[in-house]
């Protein structure tokens, strides 16, 4: 009897490892299925992080462009701006000196008529 309960007993632990192997397949099948499924939104978001980088390198890239040519156009106008200051001031300084010469001439005149005037 000790014989048979033995091998019963023996079956018995062989029974329950075999069980117990079953089941680790069984739950490391699922957790694999779950790991890939990981792997495969791991590599998407993997593309997309890239395609927004290089999607907002080339949007900077774009507004320095633009804030360049914003900054040449400031420059251009403040060009234009400085060189119509440069005139007004000269037709004003040529307008000053006009009438400068013009009232020594005035004055020159008068003084030649009064001197006619008295001889």
């Amino acid at each position: 009897m000790v014989f048979t309960h033995g091998i019963f007993s023996f079956y018995s632990i062989n029974n329950n490892l075999r069980t117990g192997v079953f089941m680790i397949l069984c739950r490391f099948c699922e957790l694999r299925a779950n790991y890939d499924q990981a792997q495969d939104k791991i590599r998407e978001l993997e593309r997309e992080t890239e395609s927004q980088r290089r999607s907002m390198e080339e949007q900077e890239e774009r507004h320095k462009t633009m804030y360049l040519k914003m900054y040449m156009k400031g420059q251009e106008a403040a060009k234009f701006e400085h060189a119509d200051q440069v005139r007004r001031h000269k037709s004003v300084h040529l307008k000053k000196q006009e009438e400068t010469q013009f009232l020594k001439y005035k004055a020159l005149i008068l003084s030649k008529a009064q001197q006619s005037f008295h001889q």
